[in-house]
């Protein structure tokens, strides 16, 4: 896909590329080479590979079509019909009393050591519900969908695994996002923080870090959403 079809792709709420099968660029190779003087494949100048890291311009890849579909399904099953509804409650077959042992030790003393942040959303949130979009850029930040006693939410969580959690560029601009979406189809956002700062060093600096954190900050405030 190229020219405005990639546009509309970037547009959408979500977007999922079928790994070898799809490719995404502004302007395919017959265009690049003789303007830019470079011979360059299909897939390496739009494939899933590539667009669904650094900043993401497509947030989650697929091995088929027909997982692609499946994921369409999937975030679409936690949305409303439309900005004027709330999103669907399902009932719940969570008990209230709910005890995970896991949860007791699963954070280590050794406040230096990271820990498994997706596993502690599974041991939270309602079993099997967690939605994750983004898995592959912005690591430092992880965002999905999932279901708390039925009731869709967004979920963002620090990753101590990558830069201790710290917000990159590419965390902050993840997040911006995905809060505007939230924030559009009326989906509260349970926000499990562990965030020692903005990435700090030159790599950061040159990729304009405290624009991005700072627009961040901005989305959590003017969202409506609790």
């Amino acid at each position: 896909m190229a020219g405005l079809g990639v546009a509309r792709v970037v547009f959408s709420h979500f977007s999922v590329m079928p790994k070898k099968t799809a490719q995404l660029f502004v302007a395919g190779p017959p265009v690049v080479e003789p303007a830019l003087g470079r011979k360059v494949g299909k897939e390496e100048l739009g494939g899933s590979h590539l667009h669904t890291g650094g900043f993401g311009a497509v947030d989650n890849d697929a091995d088929s079509e027909e997982e692609a579909f499946k994921q369409i399904r999937h975030f679409l099953s936690y949305m409303p019909n439309s900005v004027y509804e709330v999103p669907p409650v399902e009932e719940s077959d969570e008990p209230p009393d709910r005890r995970e042992e896991d949860l007791f030790g699963i954070i280590p003393k050794n406040k230096r050591l990271p820990y498994p942040i997706r596993r502690i959303i599974e041991l939270i949130l309602d079993k099997n519900s967690f939605f994750e979009i983004g898995k592959k850029h912005g690591r430092s930040v992880v965002t999905g969908l999932a279901r708390l006693m039925g009731r869709p939410i967004g979920v963002m969580a620090s990753d101590p695994n990558f830069f201790a959690g710290a917000i990159t560029a590419q965390a902050a601009d993840k997040m911006v996002r995905f809060i505007d979406t939230c924030d559009t189809f009326h989906l509260p956002i349970v926000f499990f923080v562990d965030i020692p700062g903005f990435m700090i060093g030159l790599d950061a600096e040159k990729q304009g870090t405290i624009r991005f954190g700072a627009r961040f900050i901005f989305a959590v405030y003017q969202a409506t959403i609790p």
